[in-house]
């Protein structure tokens, strides 16, 4: 079981290294593989929230990779049936998952007007859309303040952007987001004319 966790979880850090390269069939199969090598560990939840990040992280590349939604839809109908158990269930952390992982499922599966218009991905979208009307907290989940900073990118508001840093790096202060809002706050600096 112990070896089943630790060569799936270096095929997820594997798959994540070869999207990052551009290796986009490579970065699927390496994900699909680990899912399946969980799949098989049996009534184990630890098993199966780990092969669920691991479809998202699939939904990801595949949307950022323009797949066909048909292939997305898989993707996206085994997620949304394990949001759905996340969120009967009665603790928090579980649910707090299932609004997380919903909303960064929707944000991924109607990026493109292509997937916005597949009828395979509409029904699925709206479960994912029925989640998160029903989330408690909908304005601490990541996936809410990335919509917020594609706004206020698309508008030019930059210096809102740097207002809003300060409350965005403490909600979330993982290295590898700190690395993504020392870039935005560089480019807000750079359009508002305050830099070092």
């Amino acid at each position: 079981k112990h070896y089943k966790y630790l060569r799936s979880m270096l095929q997820i850090e594997l798959s994540t290294c070869q999207f990052s390269r551009g290796n986009l069939q490579e970065a699927y199969n390496l994900g699909l593989a680990a899912v399946r090598e969980l799949s098989t560990i049996a009534y184990d939840q630890n098993a199966r929230i780990i092969a669920m990040k691991s479809v998202l992280d699939q939904i990801h590349d595949l949307s950022f990779g323009e797949a066909p939604a048909a292939l997305l839809a898989i993707h996206a109908h085994v997620l949304v049936q394990f949001c759905n158990e996340c969120e009967a269930r009665p603790e928090v952390a579980h649910r707090n998952l299932a609004y997380t992982f919903a909303g960064e499922a929707l944000a991924m599966i109607t990026r493109i007007p292509a997937y916005r218009e597949a009828p395979q991905l509409q029904s699925v979208a709206t479960q994912f859309k029925d989640i998160g009307a029903r989330d408690p907290e909908p304005e601490t989940r990541p996936h809410t303040r990335n919509a917020i900073l594609n706004q206020l990118i698309d508008a030019g508001e930059y210096q809102a952007i740097l207002d809003g840093l300060p409350e965005w790096r403490s909600q979330d202060s993982g290295v590898h987001n700190a690395v993504i809002f020392d870039g935005l706050q560089a480019v807000a600096q750079l359009h508002t004319n305050r830099f070092d």
